[in-house]
């Protein structure tokens, strides 16, 4: 990945949040090759004007699981990256930017890196993440090195906090969601990531009814091909119900919860985003319902959740500055210059 191809799948990943609604977009980095990739990332979110949270992961094993060699690094590396990053942005940014870490993955981490990253996070007070159960692979790798499942691992070393966003979660057991409940981790549900990469579907009616805080995301364009957040509200509330048999396994109201409240909380962000409240930030959507897809209106809720799509969109603010407007981005992008500028930079590209 070259910096000018990072700048632009960055640009193209918040644009199309914005598009359909979302103020804050959480990425989950990973390709550590070039430390300098992270800062074009941010900048690139910074400049478009979206809130965002830059997960600055770390593989520190993994190679017999095809984990490429020039991700994997030492997890004290992985720390000063993000020392780094938090000392260049955070003053500059208030709370428009956020810089977390934590393992990337079960199969592409050592005991001894996830024991490392939780000190220097519960020392500096940083949040942390990392994809959960996302296959079988997860707990397999466990047990064959470690002789436990992954939950118990983590639970032993003191890892289930409520600093901590796990990733997917689609394979827990019962006991495992308890387990979540009583130590406050919340969960990212990615449906459509999901179901595109045949991992399952995610227990989350069961974590709702456990009282485990849930997030909704993308997973990005590489496993989603989108970043679509109003595509992603729809899935949730429908495979929940045929998963479960139950029209009323999740409700319009419950998966809007999820979007909005779910995912301030997630952040730690509840005391400024997720609701229109005095007080909090000015993050909010103008939804359009007088569009073919949603016409007529009887439940504005059910409209939004089941019946709309990035045409309702008519303005999205972040911070109360418009960043979005009737088809016009406020960083002054065009949607058909960057299509084009996308297309002369993969000219002679070859894609495996």
């Amino acid at each position: 990945v070259t910096r000018r191809q990072q700048e632009l799948a960055a640009c193209i990943a918040c644009l199309e949040a914005l598009k359909s609604g979302c103020t804050t977009l959480c990425e989950f980095f990973y390709t550590n090759q070039d430390p300098e990739l992270a800062d074009v990332c941010i900048e690139t979110m910074q400049s478009v004007g979206i809130r965002s949270v830059l997960m600055r992961t770390f593989q520190d094993y993994g190679e017999e699981y095809n984990t490429p060699s020039c991700y994997i690094e030492p997890v004290e590396t992985a720390i000063k990256e993000v020392e780094r990053l938090r000392r260049k942005y955070l003053p500059l940014t208030g709370d428009m930017l956020s810089i977390w870490t934590g393992p990337d993955v079960t199969w592409a981490t050592t005991k001894r890196g996830y024991e490392a990253i939780l000190e220097y996070c519960l020392d500096r007070h940083v949040r942390y993440t990392m994809h959960l159960k996302e296959t079988p692979e997860d707990d397999d790798m466990c047990r064959r090195h470690y002789g436990t499942g992954i939950v118990e691992l983590l639970d032993e070393i003191g890892f289930l906090t409520d600093q901590f966003l796990a990733v997917h979660c689609v394979h827990l057991t019962p006991g495992e969601i308890e387990i979540l409940a009583g130590k406050g981790v919340s969960v990212s549900h990615n449906p459509a990531a999901n179901l595109y990469l045949g991992s399952g579907i995610a227990p989350i009616h069961a974590c709702l009814q456990a009282r485990v805080n849930i997030s909704l995301g993308t997973d990005g364009a590489a496993s989603n091909n989108t970043t679509d957040m109003l595509d992603t509200i729809r899935l949730a509330a429908l495979i929940h119900k045929g998963a479960n048999c139950d029209p009323t396994a999740m409700s319009a109201e419950n998966v809007m919860r999820v979007a909005t409240v779910g995912g301030a909380k997630a952040l730690g962000m509840e005391d400024k985003l997720g609701s229109l409240e005095v007080g909090k930030r000015a993050d909010l959507v103008l939804f359009n319902p007088d569009r073919v897809r949603s016409i007529p209106m009887h439940d504005p809720m059910a409209t939004i959740v089941y019946s709309s799509s990035a045409e309702n969109i008519d303005t999205t603010i972040v911070d109360g500055k418009v960043v979005y407007r009737k088809g016009v981005f406020s960083c002054g992008i065009e949607e058909a210059q960057l299509a084009e500028q996308v297309r002369n930079e993969l000219q002679g590209v070859t894609f495996i």
